[in-house]
């Protein structure tokens, strides 16, 4: 089947998208949805959103589309599928779990590209970075409140940490990855910000073996 790639407005819209995503929420409101729970579904819902009013008409943009989070179709056609994971600053400090990390989203995102071969496929990985430390009554609100205490005090060395230990784990990919800080605000006197890592496009696959092929 002949790979029909995303056309480089389509690419240039999602990146564009993820730039300026922390305009399209309000003041402190993804500080406040990181630090309750997982801030996964309203992010990538408003990414859909946004990148569908950025393509207009010509393009439909789809949620859960058969194994991707994101899908931009032409008709009935996908040009770009995108694969996300919503993952904490913290757990990357740790090798098994980042490498375990990488490796769902990878596998989940072979799956994704060998079921539409024909698109474009990426991956999207959303990593969540808390200024703590959590206040003593708010344990049970914050997520991973435990492991932000624990972390060293400061929230910039982690951050930085996580950053610079993901993206080498990113980089054994040999994929082309993009980073996108998106200002989270904060709530309850914690600072949040979101990294957004793109990577790809991701090699073809060659139907559900996860056989990669160049491409």
């Amino acid at each position: 089947m002949e790979r029909m790639t995303a056309s480089p407005s389509v690419v240039g819209a999602l990146a564009m998208t993820l730039a300026s995503l922390s305009y399209d929420f309000a003041d402190d409101e993804l500080a406040y949805l990181a630090l309750t729970g997982d801030a996964f579904r309203p992010v990538r819902d408003r990414i859909a959103w946004r990148l569908q009013q950025e393509l207009g008409e010509e393009y439909v943009v789809a949620r859960t589309w058969r194994r991707s989070d994101i899908a931009v179709l032409t008709g009935a056609t996908p040009v770009l599928q995108v694969e996300a994971r919503a993952m904490a600053a913290l757990d990357l400090l740790d090798t098994v779990t980042r490498a375990d990390h990488l490796a769902a989203l990878t596998a989940d995102g072979l799956r994704m590209a060998a079921v539409a071969p024909e698109s474009s496929a990426y991956l999207l990985a959303l990593v969540t970075h808390v200024d703590g430390p959590v206040p003593g009554h708010l344990h049970d609100v914050v997520e991973q409140s435990d492991l932000i205490a624990s972390a060293t005090p400061g929230a910039e060395p982690v951050a930085a940490t996580a950053r610079k230990l993901w993206e080498a784990e990113v980089g054994r990919l040999a994929w082309p990855c993009t980073r996108f800080a998106i200002g989270a605000g904060s709530r309850w006197g914690l600072a949040v910000e979101l990294d957004a890592h793109l990577v790809g496009p991701l090699p073809q696959v060659v139907g559900e073996t996860g056989l990669q092929v160049a491409g």
